[in-house]
């Protein structure tokens, strides 16, 4: 074979070379785990190329997973601050010699009938959140299938979305046949059945192809 078809597996170890100019054994063992060699030392461009796309599509779901962990430790944050400070005025309320409790008291008329009017959409927020918080199904970039749980999963695998972004209300996706994007509460999400590309490394996909029944065994081999 060419030699200009292959690059030698010493040159890339160059990169584990440490300051002292002695090559680091554990970082070089890292990066024949990465290109994986064959027994003469020589890798192949095209296998270079995989095993550079391979760590550029692991930054890119890290960055994404730490948006998606970012955006939503935000928005928890800010719960966390309306409670802190809800308890805080009524300790400066108590501080004044004001009874918080009898406030809160004459404000629970008000409350309880603003509950009734918004009781089944702070039903689904709350089941969004737990959904969000808890079960933390997907994160952005997932590639997911959400279907109805009573219904069956096809054989021959799901076409899915892509998650976009994720907040505490509602989840960004894109349909991938159309490259339509939509937006879904994730209230309504908390009931369906998610299935997960990403975290299922050993899943099926069939793809059935179609011949005619003169097509030739040198044809179908190619």
């Amino acid at each position: 074979p060419d030699s200009d078809e292959f690059l030698r597996f010493e040159t890339l170890a160059l990169v584990a070379t440490g300051p002292d100019g002695l090559i680091d054994q554990l970082k070089a063992k890292d990066l024949m785990r990465l290109f994986r060699p064959d027994r003469n030392g020589r890798l192949s461009v095209l296998d270079f190329v995989k095993s550079i796309d391979t760590v550029y599509k692991e930054l890119r779901f890290l960055q994404a997973s730490i948006e998606n962990s970012s955006q939503i430790d935000k928005s928890f944050e800010n719960i966390v601050n309306l409670i802190f400070y809800a308890i805080v005025i009524s300790i400066v309320l108590s501080q004044l010699g004001f009874d918080p409790f009898s406030l809160f008291l004459s404000l629970s008329s008000v409350v309880l009938a603003f509950a009734f009017a918004i009781g089944s959409a702070s039903s689904k927020y709350f089941e969004g959140l737990l959904f969000i918080l808890v079960r933390r199904p997907y994160g952005i970039g997932d590639l997911i299938h959400v279907s109805n749980i009573e219904s069956d999963t096809v054989l021959e695998g799901s076409v899915g979305w892509t998650v976009n972004n994720v907040t505490l209300f509602e989840t960004e996706m894109t349909w991938l046949p159309t490259m339509e994007r939509c937006s879904v509460s994730n209230g309504s999400l908390a009931n369906s059945r998610i299935i997960n590309w990403k975290r299922s490394p050993t899943a099926r996909f069939v793809i059935f192809l179609i011949f005619p029944i003169d097509t030739s065994y040198e044809t179908l081999e190619v």
